[in-house]
């Protein structure tokens, strides 16, 4: 399959060279990567320990997907990278960095591919495993993903490997010492490099048919997904890092903050709108045209976003998604039955936003395939709308209370009520109040006005490209939800 931004053409043309230089490519159209520092170690097929799974894995009927789920272990050395000296991380994201040093690493990677060969559409979701509530959460969602893909989640960072004051009982190494107690982590300075061995060694591995994770699959496309927290880990790996890897042809990068730091900081000292949020935490991405970003953000993040908001290029684009919350209904759903099944506190779900979005990255994940293998850029749409107050960047809403702009489900579009979500309300789950009957009599007149309206706006995000068909479907009859047949 053609790969229309050409890195792995030009780094295999350029091999000699880079086999012979460490930091400047003789290649002037790509930054060559920095040496490996060593052969990988990868152990597995993991089985066995005190509770006999693969921690936070979904739950599902494997064979009847046609797919196989599979657990490593990753050894090795990892590098950590620094700012050049006399180097700024500018907001524009062009950061100037390099090697720092070194240090031995043993973490663990899963993967859910599918069982047959031909099934393989040759995409892999490099997924940087969630840390944010002191353990980690992730795993593959939606029903795109399950249509031929390969999904690998990576624990990169320490927190999911140890866990933080209170949270250690869900940390790997404690959930469940017989399996995962040899990981061991430097600290996250180290993260960036341990997600690329991790990812890069399980593509080697399956390219010289000793199969491994991928299980010899042939790879073309590898695209790096993270959302949240992961995704300003990934927005400072573009930032400063990726120059020196060349690992991955794109970014997903899903509920954004419009953080990126050079620095290993605290959350509270990254959510910092000091000097009107440009500084070197709220960073734009770099946008160097060599691979294509997407980031799809929602109302959860979009108004923190807004100092780092960029324009549409080439070779990045954002989305928003109007009224929905941070995580994807859908997806909470999925996730509790692994929570259940692990030992981890439910969320209280009461009164929490209902719109969903889970089709919004399904349709981001086919477009950035596209846009790297064909060169056809994704759709763009107009943002959120965001104005400047005395307080900061505020939503604008219309007279019902929900902001204006973005993409519009039909929950937003059609009115079934007031949603909202985000910070600084410390709410990222966000709220839904529901509209009775009398009001939505109120507003619409008729179900029947109702349903024509909710299928009006079902049939535009179709045309918008964000639906398939059998999405389509059950959108529609989501509207049963709201105001059910008499």
């Amino acid at each position: 399959m053609k790969n229309v931004f050409g890195r792995r053409q030009i780094l295999k043309a350029c091999a000699p060279v880079i086999a012979a230089l460490s930091w400047v490519s003789a290649c002037t159209q790509m930054p060559a990567p920095a040496p490996a520092v060593e052969q990988i170690a990868m152990t597995g097929p993991m089985t066995g320990g005190d509770k006999g799974w693969i921690y936070r894995a979904p739950v599902l009927d494997l064979d009847a997907l046609g797919y196989v789920m599979e657990e490593y272990l990753v050894s090795g050395d990892a590098r950590s990278f620094k700012l050049v000296e006399g180097a700024q991380a500018r907001f524009d994201g062009g950061w100037q960095t390099e090697v720092a040093d070194t240090a031995p690493f043993t973490t663990r990677i899963f993967v859910l591919r599918p069982a047959d060969p031909k099934d393989y559409n040759g995409v892999l979701l490099a997924h940087w495993q969630n840390v944010s509530a002191g353990f980690e959460n992730g795993g593959p969602s939606g029903e795109e993903i399950l249509g031929g893909y390969a999904w690998m989640g990576v624990s990169a960072q320490a927190m999911g490997i140890y866990g933080r004051p209170g949270t250690e009982q869900f940390s790997l190494k404690q959930w469940d010492p017989a399996r995962y107690g040899s990981l061991d982590h430097p600290g996250d300075a180290y993260s960036y490099d341990i997600y690329t061995k991790a990812v890069s060694s399980a593509l080697e591995r399956s390219a010289s048919e000793q199969a491994g994770p991928l299980g010899g699959l042939k790879t073309d496309t590898v695209i790096a997904v993270g959302g949240s927290q992961s995704a300003w880990r990934l927005a400072s790996y573009i930032n400063g890092v990726h120059p020196h890897t060349q690992v991955f042809d794109g970014f997903l990068l899903l509920a954004h903050f419009g953080l990126a730091s050079p620095e290993e900081l605290s959350s509270a000292e990254l959510f910092d709108f000091s000097g009107g949020g440009k500084n070197a935490r709220w960073s734009q991405i770099a946008d160097r045209g060599d691979v294509p970003v997407l980031v799809i953000d929602t109302q959860a993040e979009a108004v923190m976003h807004y100092p780092a908001r960029q324009t549409d290029t080439d070779s990045f684009r954002l989305w928003e998604v109007a009224g929905a919350p941070h995580t994807p209904p859908s997806t909470i759903e999925q996730k509790e039955l692994s929570v259940a099944r692990d030992g981890i506190p439910s969320q209280d779900d009461s009164g929490r936003n209902i719109v969903e979005w889970d089709y919004v990255k399904d349709a981001g994940i086919r477009a950035l395939v596209k846009w790297i293998r064909a060169g056809e850029a994704p759709a763009k749409f107009e943002p959120i709308e965001v104005e400047m107050t005395s307080r900061g960047p505020s939503y604008v809403t219309d007279e019902l209370g929900n902001v204006k702009g973005g993409i519009r489900p039909p929950e937003v579009e059609v009115a079934v009520g007031v949603h909202t979500a985000g910070l600084p309300q410390p709410n990222l789950l966000g709220r839904s109040e529901l509209f009775d009957k009398a009001r939505l009599v109120e507003l619409h007149g008729s179900r029947g006005n109702f349903i024509a309206a909710w299928n009006r706006s079902v049939e535009t995000l179709s045309q918008q490209g964000l639906l398939l068909p059998v999405q389509a479907d059950t959108l529609r009859q989501r509207a049963n939800a709201f105001w059910p047949e008499d």
